[in-house]
């Protein structure tokens, strides 16, 4: 009878442990590489909190509807709208006009502010889906200008 010859896993290595090395480095690297990546990128689209805090009042309503948009909670027609509404209640607590019932034009005929009617003529063809957002630097002008209404426009 003929001996069958034995095999030990250190004559297998030992044949060429250079590259069983390289081979265990190289699946070990990518496997290391993916987890990191898939990290990074599940850290980079997760939405950042916001460190300012929210104004109460009129102004806190509009940070809270300038946040929701930006968080994707909300659209751009209903962050409009929102504001809109904090607007017209603004002013119609400051001048006593009714103002929440009012259209455009009857503000511009009884003398609202011109800021006012600015930020109401970009929000409603948005609302009322005339028209998209553009880019972001111009929703921000619309916000800005919301806010420079409330922060003493009319003091």
């Amino acid at each position: 009878m003929a001996e069958q010859p034995e095999f030990q896993l250190s004559e297998l290595m030992g044949y060429n442990p250079v590259w069983f090395w390289v081979m265990l480095f190289i699946v070990l690297g990518i496997i290391f590489l993916t987890v990191f990546v898939f990290k990074r990128i599940k850290t980079v689209l997760k939405p950042k909190p916001i460190n300012q805090p929210l104004m109460t009042g009129y102004a806190g309503e509009i940070d809270k509807a300038f946040v929701l948009v930006n968080t994707g909670q909300i659209l751009y027609p209903e962050a409009c709208q929102r504001v809109s509404i904090v607007l017209r209640d603004f002013i119609a607590q400051k001048t006593g006009m009714p103002a929440r019932q009012m259209t455009l034009s009857d503000l511009q005929k009884a003398g609202a502010p011109p800021k006012l009617l600015e930020s109401l003529s970009y929000a409603y063809p948005i609302m009322f889906g005339e028209r998209e957002v553009v880019n972001m630097e111009e929703y921000l002008h619309f916000m800005n200008t919301s806010r420079a209404i409330l922060d003493g426009w009319w003091e």
